[in-house]
């Protein structure tokens, strides 16, 4: 296993060497301390986001209001103003087969055109003392929203951004479901891991969504990248929506592996597996994008993205496969 195991580890390093894919999208962020801005020289106004990408639930236990964490270094400046922007799909005109028709394509907008989804104020004030405040969005009703659908929406901080540049957070948010347990699943990720896994499954109540608990933090330990240094901290869950026609959508998933900075900078990157959709580098993987679905009743295949979110997006190859690896949950 460990021969297999190191040979994984050296491809991954030789393919992020030569990685030069860009977007300027991260994932993992730092949460900020009060420690922060006096020891760390942090400048006025040193607002950030904890992340790039936030996944959030609601339910109706919110009272129809969602909560983005804000931080900021120090407490010299008590007032950030924000911009509210939420992901639609919207008519545009273009030419198809040489005629003039419309069409609807996702793209930011500033006013939900469904009406559920708007910003509680444009400007988050900070208490005395504190180092953390929240954006609200609010919602018109817990039971408007979609029990299956995410929806997108992007804040972004109008000056004083931080050194981190974290200027900018696009949540997906969730319904949170009722969820019942089902028995141990098999975990297959064949970029991670030589072997199979077991890990606890939950389905929810009101749709086909499942959820795997921690399935990385064995196959971590026991591949030994815990001991080389390359394990962070992975997803607590990871979840998997069937769909109608039986294809599966998932979120960025975060799986503990720790990939050290090609160009000799001490940090690391965490690797993501991201659905062929909502991968943000500018590699073309358009032709997985319907290959995630369930087979029969028990077996859930997917073929995410493997890739390094605050890399560029840098995507992972080897063992015969370019970015893209499968990944497959055999249900109990």
């Amino acid at each position: 296993m460990e021969i297999r195991k190191m040979k994984r580890v050296l491809f991954v390093l030789a393919a992020v060497a030569t990685l030069f894919t860009a977007c300027n999208q991260d994932v993992l962020g730092t949460l900020y301390d009060e420690s922060f801005g006096a020891e760390n020289g942090a400048e006025l106004g040193s607002f950030t986001f904890a992340a790039s990408v936030l996944n959030l639930e609601t339910g109706s236990e919110d009272q129809n209001m969602v909560l983005i964490p804000i931080y900021r270094g120090n407490l010299n400046q008590n007032v950030v103003n924000l911009k509210f922007e939420i992901e639609a799909y919207v008519p545009k005109d273009t030419i198809i087969d040489n005629s003039l028709q419309t069409v609807q394509v996702k793209q930011w907008v500033a006013k939900d055109p469904e009406g559920l989804f708007s910003l509680a104020t444009e400007r988050v004030v900070f208490q005395d003392g504190q180092y953390m405040a929240y954006a609200r969005v609010s919602y018109t009703d817990i039971n408007s929203l979609s029990l299956i659908n995410d929806y997108r929406i992007r804040l972004s901080l109008l000056g004083g951004v931080s050194p981190s540049n974290k200027s900018q957070t696009v949540v997906s948010l969730k319904r949170r479901l009722t969820f019942e347990y089902l028995g141990e699943c098999t975990y297959i990720d064949s970029c991670l891991f030589a072997e199979a896994y077991k890990a606890d499954v939950y389905r929810a109540k009101e749709a086909e969504v499942y959820r795997i608990m921690d399935p990385y933090s064995e196959g971590l330990l026991a591949e030994e990248y815990a001991a080389e240094g390359m394990a962070g901290k992975p997803a607590s869950f990871v979840q998997i929506t069937v769909l109608e026609d039986n294809s599966l959508k998932f979120d960025p998933i975060c799986t503990g592996m720790l990939i050290p900075d090609p160009t000799g900078a001490d940090k690391m990157h965490m690797t993501y597996a991201y659905h062929a959709k909502e991968y943000g580098g500018n590699s073309d993987f358009s032709m997985y994008e319907d290959s995630n679905r369930k087979v029969g009743d028990k077996r859930l295949e997917l073929i995410p993205i493997y890739c390094l979110p605050t890399f560029h997006f840098g995507h992972l190859n080897g063992g015969g496969y370019d970015g893209a690896f499968p990944l497959t949950i055999i249900l109990p």
